[in-house]
């Protein structure tokens, strides 16, 4: 298994820290779960952070359920936001293959200073455009280019690759904001162009609204040649 390979259970891969593994299920899926515990992951049942019916924007109310792979249940990786026994969590998808440690990142979000954590982290670390590490670090995650709408400012998130720290009050935040429902038609979360794109109204939306408009400064776009790398599709 590519995690425990790349990580301090593993001599060979010079990691410093161990792993945990969990599965977030929806209830709907537990007929095909059980597998998953049988090759280590820890079952973590969760429903929705918030039912389609008390979404009170009409629009996103009215299409969630059909956007992207797998309309609002989508939203269940946001439980990953409630791992609060750990001090950091490395949400991915199941068809993802983990291919050498990732302490630097670990290293700069816990502002780690010995073992090449901090100051080194910061240089070390491949960020997209080779813009500056902000001060604190909350998450790293990846943009998925080849979903760009034209003429459209915002670009949606790789759903598949999300490393966070863990947060009740984030969690809570982003429940908020799905509660609310201001996704505008054509013009996205808040009406600032956070969407429309695949999966906007769901995780690969609402990330980048949270990040770059309500939280700019605390999460870092890592550069995709590097980081959840995934073949283009040249057009």
């Amino acid at each position: 298994h590519s995690i425990p390979l790349q990580s301090a259970s593993n001599p060979a891969s010079r990691s410093r820290y161990g792993y945990r593994m969990y599965a977030i299920v929806h209830p709907a899926a537990m007929e095909c779960a059980s597998q998953l515990e049988e090759v280590g992951y820890e079952l973590l049942v969760r429903d929705v952070p918030v039912p389609v019916g008390e979404i009170r924007g009409d629009f996103l109310r009215t299409r969630v359920v059909d956007n992207g792979c797998c309309g609002e249940r989508e939203y269940i990786k946001l439980h990953a936001y409630t791992l609060i026994g750990h001090p950091i969590v490395v949400h991915l998808d199941l068809d993802t293959i983990v291919l050498r440690p990732m302490d630097v990142l670990f290293d700069a979000m816990l502002d780690t200073a010995t073992a090449g954590g901090g100051e080194r982290a910061a240089t070390d670390i491949p960020i997209m455009f080779d813009k500056p590490l902000p001060p604190r670090v909350d998450a790293y995650f990846t943009r998925d280019y080849n979903m760009v709408k034209p003429g459209k400012p915002h670009v949606g998130v790789q759903g598949g690759f999300l490393v966070l720290r863990p947060s009740m009050e984030v969690y809570n935040n982003f429940a908020d904001i799905i509660r609310e429902g201001n996704f505008v038609e054509g013009k996205g979360w808040g009406g600032l162009g956070y969407g429309p794109f695949y999966g906007s109204l769901t995780f690969q939306g609402i990330v980048p609204y949270y990040y770059d408009e309500l939280h700019p400064d605390t999460a870092v776009e890592l550069n995709r040649c590097y980081y959840n790398a995934m073949a283009d599709n040249p057009r």
